[in-house]
């Protein structure tokens, strides 16, 4: 097995996790000898609360009020309390929201809570920017729990965000919103805003709908449509969004609230995102003690109605992903991570792909990769991979991807390598084992293979690698990991001297 040249350790410093709300939770003892026993079921359930995120249009006069959804993996076997306050992050408090404490309670089997914020009126535009380009500013805040208890807690998803709009656009505003879809129980629901700029000087009107993109009416959400009205005197509305529990290892799915055919008023943001956030991409998954995990697509068996997952088995330094029987069409994407990692903006991953079952050859779809800058904020992941070819059985080639969870296609082309003169032998496609690196120091990503054994190239060998600039706007800080795709009922890849660090040396341009 060969050695990775750069091998000086996890990257721990550095960069900057963008979690909104933070949770922790407390168990409500109850009084009666009933629920005594329920209470000790839940004290060993595999209870997980995710607080989701709500982004509202900023006000010009008045305040008004957002609910910020807290939901559960499964039906609370009895009730259950989480305390929180409402923190400040760009937003300050009293200025552009009302800081307060309490608790959010789930009574017995349900799954969905709410914590009201209020958000008050400012018109000074604000000079932090989003994530997502939702509003050409924002200002973020959050809110944080404190635990008691010995309910699991998800990390959020995202922030809180007040959208700033162009004056020239004020009227009928429609917020964002990401909510944790859960396993089991009843529908969870998310309250999108609905705002007006100013209160309203007599009755409006506007239509809406809600509009499937990735995320499927009937699979993933409730399909709904119809009329929010504002009384003289009002500016918040909001339309409620079901959200059907998930099955099995989902992506982040998404769905859009579109407003219409306004009535005593104009439309200033007529398109809200909601991101139903499933145990996957940008969520850790503590897959094994040292890696977290995240589902990128799967593109046909969401169409297909079935959830395909992966397992992955650490044994020391080697890592083997399988295919879990029932798997359609072989389409779902995954990327995994040191749980202890931090993020970063320049870094660098490794690995020796080491075998694959079946072995690499025509016909055999199994994808290698590595992973960099993965990251959620705003309820959107994005990242960068580099992967082999599997198509038409180009091995050979070695792909450069975009990753954003919003987009309908949730990854883009940036550009392929074709590195046959150096992975082509006799017209047969070289086999494994073959080590890789790739690194990403600002607009510059770089990668590099070569076989086991071999002395590695140095960066900028076209024979044996690629340079690319990446467009504006993919420099920031995320994790570097690995990625496996494609992979079939029972098929597996093994990886082993995986690697995580930071890059050495400047980018050979």
């Amino acid at each position: 097995m060969a050695t990775h040249r750069r091998r000086v350790g996890v990257i721990r410093s550095g960069g900057r996790l963008v979690v909104g709300i933070a949770l922790t939770a407390a168990f409500t003892t109850l009084a009666s000898a009933g629920a005594a026993s329920a209470e000790a079921r839940a004290a060993t359930s595999t209870l997980t609360a995710t607080a989701g995120a709500v982004d509202v249009a900023a006000p010009l006069s008045g305040p008004r009020v957002v609910d910020i959804p807290v939901t559960l993996n499964e039906p609370a076997p009895s009730t259950v309390s989480l305390r929180y306050h409402v923190v400040a992050g760009t937003a300050r408090a009293g200025h552009d929201f009302r800081s307060k404490t309490g608790l959010v309670t789930f009574e017995r089997n349900s799954v969905s809570a709410s914590i009201a914020v209020t958000v008050l009126a400012d018109s000074a535009k604000p000079t932090s920017t989003c994530w997502s380009e939702a509003a050409s500013a924002c200002r973020a805040f959050g809110v944080a729990l404190t635990a008691s208890g010995s309910i699991k807690v998800a990390p959020a998803p995202s922030d809180d965000e007040i959208l700033w709009n162009a004056p020239s656009g004020q009227g009928v505003s429609v917020g964002d919103a990401v909510v944790a879809s859960g396993t089991s129980g009843p529908d969870r629901v998310v309250r999108v805003p609905v705002t007006l700029a100013k209160r309203a000087s007599a009755a409006i009107a506007v239509a809406y709908k809600l509009v499937a993109d990735s995320a499927l009416a009937t699979d993933n959400f409730v399909a709904a449509h119809g009329t929010i009205r504002f009384q003289p005197g009002a500016t918040t509305s909001s339309v409620e969004v079901s959200i059907v529990a998930s099955k099995g290892f989902q992506p982040f799915e998404v769905l859009y609230v579109e407003l219409s055919h306004p009535t005593g008023a104009s439309v200033a943001r007529a398109g809200g995102t909601v991101v139903i956030a499933t145990s996957a991409a940008g969520i850790p998954d503590p897959i094994s003690p040292g890696y977290a995990g995240a589902s990128l697509t799967q593109i046909d068996s969401a169409k297909s109605k079935t959830g395909d997952s992966y397992t992955v088995a650490v044994n020391g330094a080697t890592s083997t992903m399988t295919g879990n029987a029932p798997v359609i069409a072989s389409n779902d994407r995954m990327v995994f991570w040191p749980t202890a990692e931090s993020p970063v903006a320049n870094q660098e991953s490794c690995s020796t792909w080491s075998s694959q079952t079946p072995a690499q050859s025509s016909g055999v779809f199994t994808q290698e990769g590595l992973a960099l800058r993965f990251a959620t904020n705003d309820g959107v992941t994005r990242g960068l991979t580099v992967t082999k070819g599997v198509w038409a059985s180009a091995n050979y080639v070695f792909n450069v991807h975009l990753w954003n969870t919003t987009w309908s296609t949730p990854f883009h082309l940036l550009q392929g390598f074709n590195l046959s003169s150096y992975l082509v032998t006799g017209g047969n496609t070289s086999p494994l084992p073959w080590d890789v690196c790739a690194r990403v120091v600002g607009t510059t990503l770089q990668f590099e293979v070569w076989f086991a054994g071999q002395a590695p190239p140095a960066w900028g060998n076209t024979a044996q690698g690629g340079t690319v600039n990446l467009p504006a706007g993919w420099d920031y800080a995320g994790r570097a990991g690995w990625y496996v795709g494609h992979l079939a009922t029972n098929a597996s890849a093994t990886y082993t001297d995986m690697v995580t660090e930071a890059p050495q040396g400047a980018p050979a341009l």
